[in-house]
């Protein structure tokens, strides 16, 4: 990846030995692809090329009539079995020390205020979705303290008068 004014630099000072993992914390960390963000069974899917495992199987299974049931159902069951040894050694990961660590290396690095005002504005951006963008607008206001917002708090209390004396004094607005 290519270090620009919208890609963040990703320390090396702290990199994994294993290729395989080093890839994993990047994927889990959302640096190499948003959409693995936080998900421990797809980055590791990815990290350890099971995920072209998984293509390789779906495509097979694709080919097959549904009239061989028990051919498709192997094949699901394949894919299920990859699907689970992966959110199960992608958790096992998440639980190593020098793991951790990285994560957290790379979430610092790629998580600052300029990458947050770059979302905010690709927030503000995007038509896909005009109240996002509404407010995001509204966020990227109060942030940048743009437009002031003014709240009034007022505390009325309200009492029955008891005596008639205090219900005349109340209708004169006293």
């Amino acid at each position: 990846m290519a270090a620009n004014k919208t890609s963040p630099k990703i320390p090396k000072e702290k990199t994994l030995k294993n290729i395989n993992h080093e890839l994993f914390c990047m994927l889990y960390a959302g640096g190499a692809n948003p959409d693995f963000f936080g998900n421990a069974s797809k980055s590791y899917l990815a990290a350890f090329k099971y995920d072209e495992q998984i293509n390789k199987l779906e495509e097979e299974l694709k080919t097959i009539p549904y009239s061989k049931d028990k051919e498709r159902k192997e094949k699901q069951s394949a894919i299920l079995k990859v699907n689970n040894s992966a959110r199960v050694l992608g958790n096992r990961l998440l639980t190593k020390v020098d793991i951790k660590a990285r994560v957290a290396v790379l979430y610092k690095a790629l998580y600052t205020h300029d990458a947050a005002d770059q979302s905010l504005a690709y927030a503000m951006r995007q038509r896909k979705d005009i109240a996002s963008a509404v407010s995001a607008v509204k966020e990227y206001n109060r942030v940048t303290k743009r437009v002031e917002e003014k709240v009034e708090i007022t505390n009325k209390v309200y009492r029955w008068a008891t005596t008639e004396e205090e219900a005349k004094t109340a209708a004169n607005g006293g």
